[in-house]
C-alpha cells in the first residue's frame, strides 16, 4: 500500500512540475529526485540499511535493483532498507523539495548482507552517493 502512495506521489510531483510556466529565470525551489547510488565492493550483496539526513524528503522511489524496499521516516532522518540483487547502481531516489540542495543530504550505510547466507558484511568500502536525477 504504500508502494502506491509513493507512486502516486511521484505521479503528481511530475505532472505540477510540468505545468510550469517560468520563462527560466527563476530563484524559487526546484522540486525534483535526487539519485542514491550505491558503490559496493563486494558482489553477492542482498540487503543493505542506510540511513539518509540533510533535509526534508517527501518520498521515496525504489531503484531498478530493488526487489523489496521499506524505510521509516522520522523528523530528522530517513531510514531505508533495500534487498535484491544489490550491485553497484541507482539504489533508490528520493523527492525532495529543492534539489539544488542536494549537498544538504548525506547517508550512511549501517548494514549489509550477503545474498545467499543473511550474514553481515563490514562496511568497509560502502557508500552511497546523492546526485540530482537528470
Amino acid at each position: 500500500m504504500r508502494s502506491f502512495r509513493i507512486l502516486g506521489l511521484a505521479l503528481l510531483m511530475a505532472v505540477i512540475g510540468g505545468c510550469s510556466s517560468d520563462s527560466g529565470g527563476s530563484s524559487g525551489p526546484v522540486v525534483g529526485w535526487l539519485k542514491l547510488t550505491l558503490d559496493t565492493p563486494n558482489s553477492g550483496d542482498g540487503s543493505i540499511l542506510f540511513k539518509i539526513q540533510g533535509g526534508e524528503i517527501d518520498s521515496i522511489a525504489g531503484g531498478a535493483m530493488m526487489q523489496r524496499g521499506d524505510f521509516n521516516q522520522f523528523p530528522t532522518f530517513m531510514r531505508v532498507v533495500v534487498s535484491g540483487n544489490l550491485t553497484d547502481g541507482p539504489v533508490a531516489y528520493i523527492l525532495v523539495p529543492d534539489t539544488r540542495d542536494v549537498a544538504a543530504y548525506s547517508v550512511t550505510v549501517e548494514q549489509v548482507a550477503v545474498k545467499a547466507t543473511n550474514a553481515q558484511r563490514a562496511l568497509t568500502g560502502y557508500s552511497v552517493n546523492v546526485a540530482v536525477d537528470n
